[in-house]
């Protein structure tokens, strides 16, 4: 009951280790940056009909984001930290990207 899932969430919080802790918090700046870039492709493509193609790239790099953890998890790839290297790695394209289409679209 209440008792036992209480129990097994303090258990799972204690589990918590600086490590794992990091890993997480690595992870979502990750996303947080993924997000960010491929929004600004979006925003682009939404506001000008010329950059319409912006759309199916942001689709793309989020597939391509997906695919690390998806091979992660088919066992394809064995490495934790190669998935979150892969997802950082995306994560600084996306957000570059996004920035120099965004500021040169905002300059003409």
């Amino acid at each position: 009951g209440t008792a036992e899932a209480t129990a097994q969430i303090l258990a799972n919080a204690q589990s918590i280790t600086f490590a794992t802790a990091g890993i997480a918090m690595f992870e979502r700046i990750s996303a947080m940056m993924i997000h960010i870039g491929l929004s600004m492709l979006v925003y682009t493509a939404a506001r000008n009909r010329k950059q319409i193609w912006h759309y199916p790239v942001a689709i793309l790099l989020h597939a391509l984001v997906d695919a690390p953890a998806a091979m992660y998890q088919y066992g394809a790839i064995t490495s934790l930290a190669v998935v979150e290297g892969c997802s950082f790695v995306i994560a600084v394209i996306c957000l570059v990207l996004g920035r120099i289409v965004l500021y040169r679209n905002n300059t003409r």
